[in-house]
């Protein structure tokens, strides 16, 4: 299965929906950001030779000490 990056994905929204309201535009934003937020965790997973299988407590620590808690 090929993953969409969550910048593609909002790109995509836009093209295909030029006349998407803001509040649209605003759901598929947040859905953007929830998307890049879990390719960073993954992306840490992956970078982590002593990560634990299905554990993304640490992922979620990195992320909110390198980019902030955004919840």
């Amino acid at each position: 299965m090929i993953k969409t990056g969550a910048v593609y994905f909002l790109y995509r929204f836009f093209n295909d929906n030029p006349e998407a309201t803001i509040e649209e535009g605003y759901d598929v934003y947040k859905q953007a950001l929830e998307m890049e937020k879990e390719q960073i965790i993954d992306a840490y997973k992956e970078g982590c030779s002593d990560w634990i299988s299905n554990d993304k407590i640490r992922g979620i620590q990195y992320y909110n000490e390198t980019y902030g808690s955004k919840d």
